[in-house]
């Protein structure tokens, strides 16, 4: 095995474990690894989104267990967030690739931002019977989603997510604690089974560029699950403030990094 291989497979293995903590498919770091590897960005992008499907599968079995995600909102966002995906990744080859990674890394960086601040506190009155207004109970915690910001919200991310090879989940998951007050643990979960749809929608509008690739992608798809089975069990042991602020750093890290390398 080549060196650059055994490297690149270690840090997506290891990528893979400390994005699942957070339910996130790892789309933020898989495409720049491989960028700074030399992988083209249309196989970077590629790989990248089937090596989200297969974290976010992997982590969404963890949580499940643990009773950490809202299945019902999250297949309602995923409605229009699959769409969203599926546009975008059919769209990606008319944008520069030096666009694109432009995006990715400013895009992150504003997550990243957003992860800081205060979640705002909702005072929804229970009497208040607006038809975009959908009362959760998850885990024994409740919740409102206000549906009319949260719809158009995850098809904006969806076309994001497409164009850049990722799933979005950087930006699904303060949408969830930022928008609809969901706490950060039951976010994190949820957030991994959202990934894995829209991921998958994203790969279909790609899945020709692996033709050619097989052999090193399955390598390194092996190493992406096995490392996604081992975060989640940590992050289930972590305080869901503790686990915000670590996410939010991780976030900025990546997002400067991707900045840095497109426009150095």
């Amino acid at each position: 095995m080549p060196w650059q291989t055994l490297i690149l497979t270690l840090s997506l293995g290891g990528g893979a474990f400390l994005f699942s903590m957070y339910g996130q498919g790892g789309g933020g770091l898989y495409a720049p690894v491989q960028l700074l590897f030399g992988t083209d960005f249309q196989l970077a992008a590629a790989r990248s989104q089937l090596y989200i499907v297969l974290t976010a599968i992997s982590a969404t079995l963890v949580y499940r267990r643990a009773g950490r995600i809202d299945w019902g909102l999250a297949a309602a966002l995923e409605v229009t967030a699959s769409v969203g995906a599926f546009a975008g990744s059919r769209l990606a080859g008319l944008f520069p690739a030096l666009w694109l990674e432009i995006l990715l890394g400013v895009t992150v960086l504003l997550a990243a931002v957003t992860m800081l601040m205060e979640p705002p506190t909702w005072n929804f009155d229970d009497n208040d019977e607006r038809l975009w207004l959908w009362r959760r109970e998850v885990s024994g915690r409740s919740y409102t989603a206000n549906m009319l910001i949260g719809l158009p919200a995850a098809a904006l991310i969806g076309v994001l997510s497409g164009l850049t090879g990722t799933a979005g989940g950087f930006l699904k998951t303060p949408l969830l604690i930022m928008v609809f007050g969901m706490p950060a643990d039951l976010a994190c979960g949820t957030t991994a089974f959202m990934v894995s749809v829209t991921a998958a929608a994203g790969f279909l509008g790609r899945a020709e560029v692996l033709a050619g690739d097989l052999p090193t992608s399955i390598l390194l798809g092996v190493a992406v699950f096995l490392g996604a089975q081992i975060g989640p069990r940590v992050a289930l042991r972590t305080d869901p403030a503790k686990l915000q602020r670590w996410f939010s750093l991780l976030l900025g890290a990546v997002g400067s990094a991707t900045l840095i390398r497109a426009l150095w």
